[in-house]
């Protein structure tokens, strides 16, 4: 859960500098799988740990905090989305459908555009770790993911 959360984190900073430089609110579920708060609370004061003991401090977020259950309709709508990414994901013999939501998907998903300006959403909207996968069938699995996703993109009309 940690690790998640940093990767949330850093990746809601980078996109808040990437896109105009503003400041926003990371808000998570409330959970007791670990000490959440104070996890939140250092990674908000004092920057996120790395492994090296040294610390990536969170420029643009102003705010970290936990919704609960019920409280909040945002929480509702990111099930929604969660839960269309997911079926796209794991459902890869389902093209039609997969294909359906993650063509509506991605243009809420945060990217860049590369050198032949191609949107590109690896390390933005969609990040895969670990970044080096050293075990050939798990390099498989995501190449082949990876093709598919691109293959939806590249079907849109």
């Amino acid at each position: 859960m940690k690790f998640g959360t940093n990767t949330l984190l850093a990746k809601f900073d980078q996109f808040l500098r990437e896109t105009g430089n503003v400041g926003g609110m990371a808000l998570f579920d409330n959970t007791t799988d670990f000490k959440q708060s104070n996890h939140l609370k250092d990674a908000f004061n004092l920057g996120l740990l790395k492994y090296d003991d040294t610390r990536i401090p969170l420029k643009n977020i102003v705010k970290v905090g936990t919704t609960n259950a019920g409280m909040s309709h945002l929480n509702s709508v990111t099930d929604i989305v969660v839960g269309s990414f997911r079926f796209v994901v794991n459902e890869p013999d389902k093209d039609e459908v997969g294909m359906f939501l993650y063509q509506r998907l991605a243009q809420l998903m945060w990217g860049r555009l590369d050198q032949k300006g191609v949107f590109k959403i690896e390390e933005r909207g969609l990040v895969i770790r670990p970044q080096k996968i050293e075990m050939n069938k798990y390099k498989a699995d995501i190449a082949s993911f990876i093709s598919r996703m691109n293959n939806y993109g590249s079907s849109a009309a």
